[in-house]
């Protein structure tokens, strides 16, 4: 792969682009992609907070994700959860863990806790 980077906004040219041989496309099977960058949105209390728990709970800890969406490759998760109490948030995945038998002390999961 050639890259300019004296450019201002260095750029490849898509034809030297080096192939995957088996490319990751799913993060969480047929529901986020590898690569994917989303925003969870929705009106007030449709459970946007919950479904981005059990999102970052599946990924982290390689179970399924709303109890069916398979999670191919785990790893750490970091979240920012601008609207929430930090002990809400904790209070919550500690009951999303429990009831997938996991201990709390094991989840990777990650919390930025600057206010915004």
């Amino acid at each position: 792969m050639i890259v300019d980077n004296n450019q201002s906004l260095p750029m490849v040219r898509v034809a030297d682009i080096v192939t995957e041989q088996t490319p990751e496309r799913w993060l969480i099977d047929q529901l986020w992609g590898a690569s994917a960058v989303g925003v969870i949105g929705g009106a007030p209390k449709c459970s946007k907070t919950w479904l981005g728990l059990d999102l970052a709970l599946s990924v982290a800890t390689g179970t399924a994700c709303l109890g069916r969406y398979a999670v191919p490759r785990p790893g750490p998760v970091l979240v920012y959860l601008a609207e929430d109490a930090l002990p809400v948030v904790r209070e919550r995945v500690q009951g999303m863990a429990r009831h997938r038998g996991l201990d709390l002390a094991d989840v990777d999961i990650y919390v930025i806790t600057a206010a915004s």
